[in-house]
């Protein structure tokens, strides 16, 4: 992570730096780029607003910083209720070209839901389904508890990999029990799991990370034998559990690669309340990355196989590759 400046004022940048030799047909490739974190990460400032000399001043030094490191490109997801974007929007790398000027684009939206509101007024923002799934699933008595000694993470697992399956969801998002256990002794005090629970036996539940009044969705999963879905009931105990720890926001997310899709739709029933998520993507170096694409156009063998609107193109998968995928909750 980039640090510039003090406490008084700067400018934070987390990211992951990675090879681009590790890319099939660049293993000659000293250079690197730069990507984000899974979820929504992006850089934070303080003791300046968007426009700042300081902010242009802080681009200067982290372009000189990427540059020493042999950065091609940098992308980063950014943070829909932080509004991080507007820190971003408008840096340049180069004079004001075109690519520079769309560097930072929306994707798509996320919902969230206001914890500040009694259950009442929460209720009454619900789509009229999922009140009626509320009720029908505490009339069948399920109830959520969260699991403060993780207890039933090995059942949590089984459940989220038995609906990563159902989507068929790419091997990236297949976290194993130890994945999860390491990231709970990493984070004791902010991730959480949540889980419902019929006659015993677990039918939804969920890992939330909560952090300064936002509590987040990390992953989670319901049994689709269970009829209704019990994940309505889950998240509005989820938001009931956030609101009485003191959070005022409990975020869902958006939908899959932040399409309009029927995860946005589901999660859409549960607050009318939206937020704009957007990427940034910047070429520090424009000739290393042209090059970048044509080697690997070279190794496919034909004249353009790459996708072009992934960034960066180099990294785009070949056309026989199953494409990743974003999975999150189940629909139903």
């Amino acid at each position: 992570m980039a640090v510039i400046g003090d406490r008084r004022r700067g400018l934070a940048w987390p990211y992951l730096l990675r090879a681009i030799a590790d890319v099939p047909g660049l293993a000659e490739s000293e250079a690197t780029d730069a990507t984000s974190v899974y979820g929504y990460p992006g850089p934070l400032a303080w003791g300046c607003e968007p426009g700042d000399q300081f902010l242009l001043d802080a681009w200067r030094e982290l372009l000189g910083l990427w540059r020493d490191q042999l950065i091609v490109t940098v992308f980063t997801r950014l943070h829909p209720l932080l509004g991080n974007a507007s820190l971003v929007t408008g840096l340049r790398v180069g004079d004001g070209t075109a690519a520079d000027a769309a560097a930072v684009q929306p994707l798509g939206e996320t919902v969230s839901i206001d914890c500040t509101i009694d259950d009442e007024a929460a209720q009454g923002l619900y789509d009229r389904r999922v009140r009626q799934a509320v009720d029908r699933g505490r009339r069948d008595g399920l109830v959520t508890i969260e699991d403060e000694s993780w207890a039933d993470l090995g059942k949590f697992v089984d459940l989220y990999r038995e609906t990563m399956q159902i989507n068929n969801a790419a091997a990236y998002y297949f976290f194993s029990h130890s994945d999860l256990a390491r990231l709970r002794e990493a984070l004791p005090a902010h991730v959480h799991l949540l889980a419902t629970y019929r006659d015993g036996t677990m039918v939804a539940a969920g890992i939330l990370t909560e952090f300064r009044g936002i509590v987040q969705t990390y992953l989670s999963a319901s049994d689709r034998r269970v009829h209704p879905s019990p994940k309505p009931l889950f998240y509005d105990d989820a938001r009931r559990w956030a609101r009485a720890r003191g959070n005022h926001v409990l975020h869902l997310g958006g939908g899959r690669g932040s399409r309009a899709d029927s995860l946005l739709e589901f999660k859409a029933r549960f607050s009318p309340i939206r937020h704009t998520f957007s990427i940034g993507r910047w070429v520090i170096d424009d000739r290393a990355y042209r090059e970048l694409v044509e080697a690997r156009l070279a190794r496919q063998g034909t004249s353009d196989p790459l996708d072009h609107a992934y960034f960066p193109a180099y990294r785009d998968a070949p056309p026989d590759a199953p494409p990743s995928q974003e999975v999150g909750d189940d629909v139903r």
